[in-house]
């Protein structure tokens, strides 16, 4: 993604670690930046820090397990700074959208905390975007990979983005929640809106029939089963 020389030299503000806030602040404060821009910046930020995780690991094999960027924990102060400025989290430039990206992101719990502050601000947890449906397409990759994960952190990762993603469609869409994305355990009656609060839960794998794990969340204080997947 080619960038503009004003959206390059806030990205320059951005991409180091730490992010330069302050003068990131100074340059969007200076009015000459569009809504447009700034989803452009942040969109790019997210790529890159997937990318650069993937060249730091070097990955020769797909057994390799993928190696988070340095870059990664600012994501979340980026998006915050972001925002207020006009990061629309819906926003689909050039076949790419935010929402979509972050689910690569392999830093505990960077994705999922990411993930909330944007759905958090309008952005639409049932999104379509050329390629798929953002709930349906996470909720087939979860699947996919109860089997076939290589990288058990990147996993943890997808499941926890996967929970808040979920609870945002249940506060949203109610009446039209697909129980079979959830299923909400028999021994008490569980809101899965609280899976916005993804660091309240944990999560195990037990093996189904003809060789599927199904993903079984526990609430972290009283250890209740409260959803499968």
């Amino acid at each position: 993604m080619e960038l503009t020389p004003a959206q390059n030299l806030l990205y320059e503000q951005l991409w180091q670690v730490p992010p330069n806030l302050p003068e990131a602040e100074k340059l969007l404060s200076s009015g000459e930046y569009s809504p447009e821009d700034v989803t452009i910046v942040a969109l790019l930020y997210v790529e890159e820090c997937f990318e650069d995780g993937l060249a730091r690991s070097a990955l020769t094999d797909e057994t390799k397990p993928i190696k988070p960027s340095p870059y990664d924990a600012g994501i979340c102060s980026i998006i915050k700074l972001l925002l207020p400025y006009g990061l629309d989290p819906d926003a689909v430039i050039y076949g790419h959208n935010i929402l979509w990206d972050l689910k690569y992101i392999r830093t505990p719990y960077i994705s999922a905390d990411a993930l909330r502050l944007l759905l958090a601000a309008g952005g639409n947890p049932d999104l379509d975007v050329v390629g798929g449906n953002l709930i349906e397409q996470t909720c087939f990759d979860i699947w996919c990979d109860t089997t076939g994960q290589r990288d058990r952190t990147a996993f943890d990762c997808l499941v926890h983005y996967w929970m808040v993603l979920i609870g945002y469609y249940a506060d949203r869409k109610p009446d039209d929640f697909p129980l079979a994305l959830c299923i909400i355990a028999n021994q008490y009656p569980f809101d899965p809106t609280n899976l916005k609060n993804h660091e309240d839960y944990f999560f195990g794998l037990t093996l189904a029939e003809k060789d599927q794990r199904t993903i079984r969340v526990f609430d972290k204080k009283s250890f209740w089963e409260v959803a499968r997947y």
